[in-house]
């Protein structure tokens, strides 16, 4: 947990908090996907694999809920703003009734799960029709050893594969895939910043 410690004490900081939105807002086109969803103060956003540096610290929305495998860890080292609410759960069983949510998200988390497939299915069931599913990944080949942590290794392929029958992806962007830390600490290389191993793809509930 010491990591997650180290995150949790910056997050605490408004000035490494507002570094962690401008990257989302670069890397993972945030405020386009704000714009095509419609997310506003009505709406109702789950975060799936939240972590403690989610997403949901910067959006609008009536309810706001994080779930994440370490959550009850994460509740003790970090003090997440009032109006997001963070349960422990896994994505393979999310804890909530069918069309519960406008917008799901999912950064870096679908390649740490036992089941993506299992995955894909719990966020079609849990959003309303014509609910979006912004989902991030680093993409991996198949071949590269990664710890237990990562059980798989997803390619642009895999992942359209997951989608479809279920979603209908409204937009693909990549970026460069590099450490968050390393982002907000300024400890990154130029040459960091050019590759382009992270896909953003935001899809619609068919």
């Amino acid at each position: 947990m010491e990591a997650q410690r180290k995150r949790a004490k910056d997050m605490a900081s408004p000035q490494i908090r507002d570094k962690v939105n401008d990257y989302f807002n670069k890397f993972r086109f945030l405020q386009e996907i704000i714009k095509i969803t419609g997310i506003n103060d009505n709406s109702e956003i789950l975060d799936i694999g939240c972590g403690i540096k989610t997403v949901l610290h910067f959006l609008p929305g009536k309810i706001k809920i994080g779930v994440d495998s370490l959550a009850d860890e994460y509740i003790k080292i970090y003090d997440y703003p009032k109006d997001i609410k963070i349960e422990k759960s896994f994505g393979e069983n999310l804890k909530f009734k069918n069309n519960s949510f406008d917008v799901v998200f999912m950064t870096n988390a679908l390649d740490h799960t036992k089941n993506p497939q299992k995955v894909v299915s719990e966020i079609f069931r849990v959003l309303r029709s014509g609910g979006y599913f912004a989902l991030t990944n680093e993409l991996v080949k198949k071949d590269f050893k990664r710890d237990k942590a990562h059980p798989n290794n997803l390619q642009e392929q895999d992942i359209s594969e997951l989608l479809s029958g279920k979603f209908n992806i409204v937009f693909k962007r990549f970026s460069a895939w590099f450490g968050l830390r390393q982002y907000y600490l300024g400890l990154l290389k130029e040459e960091d910043f050019k590759n382009n191993n992270q896909i953003i793809i935001l899809a619609q509930k068919i």
